[in-house]
């Protein structure tokens, strides 16, 4: 996938700004506030249609506007030329959305992720290796829509399941109606871990290889502890709900009805990231940190164009942290990954001087293109 031309209107900064992207590594460069992370911000959107900065997407919109327009254009490898566009209006508290593929208006990104997926990195990201479960969770079930876009439909089947079956604990039942919304849950958590497991081990493998091709000198690993909550691990394969239901009313379903909610289920799951043979959120460096959640998204990446499915990598300002000999390191993988790549620097930044080779407006073999903002 290759993305050659980005349109926004009304979008936070942009009135009405049209970019072109010529090159497989484009670098952006800018002052504080002139919109570097706004361009990779509408070309996020354009796949998971909405922001990784805000879930308030009435934000986005220029001051003293009501909509905000994104038209994203991108080649598919076969040679498809395809174009996103997504129209949001606000009027009187209201959000009123048009997405078109290819000018056909789709109803939900399932449609379009299949076509236009997006592998973003920015400095919020740091949640996965520092914040609570829900941010891991998140990730999760990101890496299986971007794998399989109909889990999609499993994951909202999901949660209609758990909200029928808390709203049951509400009201205090028990009977056979309950046992029903509870193999529902059991079953659809089952698949749901099943496919989380098998994926972030393939992204574990991952991982420690680019550890072992590009930093060999740090002799490091990286491993997932994958924690179900309140149910056995997918790979126990002898057990059946029947035997889970029967356990579960002796020891959980009284606390189920005094907190009146499901206290089992994928919704509830959580993963640790080992470093070291220690918790990176506790025991690693915050530029450790930075290393372990760089390497598991360009590990992602690799993964899903492994599988044959195309993507676009975005980092917004987050290689200045290292140092130079790591940032050194970082820029050469990246410049290597077969997948169009997009990174946010600040102006006078030592990304440019650390790039493999230097793009110059006459030398038209350069994979690197240089944007720069005022």
């Amino acid at each position: 996938m290759f993305i050659n031309k980005l349109r926004i209107q009304n979008y936070r900064c942009f009135q009405d700004k049209t970019f072109l992207f010529e090159k497989s590594f484009v670098l952006i460069e800018g002052g504080n506030g002139s919109g570097k992370t706004t361009i990779l911000e509408a070309l996020h959107y354009g796949c998971f249609l909405k922001s990784f900065r805000t879930n308030q997407s009435k934000e986005l919109v220029s001051f003293d506007q009501k909509h905000f327009f994104i038209q994203v254009h991108f080649d598919e490898k076969q040679g498809d030329h395809n174009q996103v566009q997504i129209g949001a209006t606000f009027e009187n508290g209201q959000k009123k959305q048009l997405v078109k593929f290819n000018k056909k208006t789709i109803k939900s990104y399932r449609d379009l992720i299949a076509h236009y997926r997006i592998v973003s990195l920015a400095e919020d990201d740091m949640q996965l290796v520092q914040g609570a479960p829900e941010h891991r969770r998140y990730f999760l079930n990101q890496m299986l829509v971007l794998f399989e876009p109909d889990q999609l439909a499993t994951l909202r089947q999901y949660r209609q399941v758990l909200e029928h079956r808390n709203q049951m604990l509400i009201q205090s039942q028990r009977g056979k109606h309950l046992e029903i919304w509870t193999k529902q849950l059991w079953e659809l958590s089952l698949s749901i871990q099943n496919k989380r497991v098998a994926y972030l081990q393939e992204l574990e493998e991952k991982i420690n290889m680019l550890l072992r091709n590009h930093f060999p000198s740090l002799n490091l690993e990286i491993a997932f502890c994958y924690r179900p909550k309140e149910i056995k691990p997918p790979s126990n394969t002898t057990e059946t709900f029947d035997l889970f239901w029967q356990v579960y009313k002796e020891k959980k379903l009284d606390d189920e009805l005094r907190w009146r909610r499901s206290l089992f289920g994928a919704h509830l799951d959580d993963f640790s990231i080992i470093f070291q043979e220690k918790k990176a959120r506790h025991f690693a460096s915050r530029g450790q940190q930075k290393l372990v959640l760089f390497l598991i998204k360009i590990a992602l990446a690799q993964q899903l164009e492994a599988k044959g499915m195309q993507i676009c990598l975005l980092l917004d300002d987050f290689l200045t942290d290292f140092d130079n000999g790591r940032l050194a390191d970082c820029l050469s993988l990246l410049t290597k990954l077969p997948c169009q790549v997009f990174v946010t620097c600040p102006l006078k930044s030592i990304i440019l001087k650390h790039l493999p080779e230097t793009p110059t407006r006459s030398n038209k073999t350069s994979k690197i293109q240089v944007i720069k903002l005022p």
